[in-house]
């Protein structure tokens, strides 16, 4: 098994229990149909991680009184309610996901920096590849409290 991976365990919600359909098993395909079977940084020194992201929904209702979603305390804006949606649509699983497989480490110049790959589902529960070459996160630098800009 492949710690760094996203396991089967996360393929449900609490409210409505596990999802169904195709789009678990082509998730957890992933690292066995684009990495030879791994994570797609495996073999590299840093810490190795993966997560999904769902779309956020947002709905208006006056009588929810006490819910105060986003803009809390700088806006006083009741009567929203939003929340991540990884609840089952109508396809029996969340109509869109984004998979990210990442990297916590150091480059050349010994900066730290986070490296990502992207998938993204369809309602189909396909899975597609968003990015060739990963996606970089670098620290921002600060020198004398002034953001000293990119590190490279």
């Amino acid at each position: 098994s492949n710690m760094a991976c996203i396991s089967a365990s996360q393929f449900q919600s609490t409210a409505s229990g596990p999802w169904k359909g195709p789009v678990k098993q082509n998730v957890l395909d992933i690292p066995k149909r684009d990495w030879n079977g791994k994570h797609p940084f495996a073999g590299e020194k840093g810490h190795k991680f993966s997560f999904m992201l769902f779309d956020w929904r947002c709905s208006e209702d006056k009588s929810l009184n006490e819910v105060n979603i986003f803009s809390y305390p700088t806006i006083q804006d009741f009567g929203q309610k939003c929340y991540v949606d990884n609840e089952p649509g109508n396809e029996s699983f969340p109509p869109h996901i984004e998979v990210y497989f990442g990297l916590v480490h150091k480059n050349w110049r010994n900066q730290h920096m986070i490296s990502l790959y992207r998938y993204d589902t369809d309602r189909n529960g396909n899975v597609h590849r968003v990015n060739k070459d990963p996606y970089v996160l670098f620290q921002e630098h600060y020198f004398n409290s002034k953001v000293n800009g990119v590190p490279y």
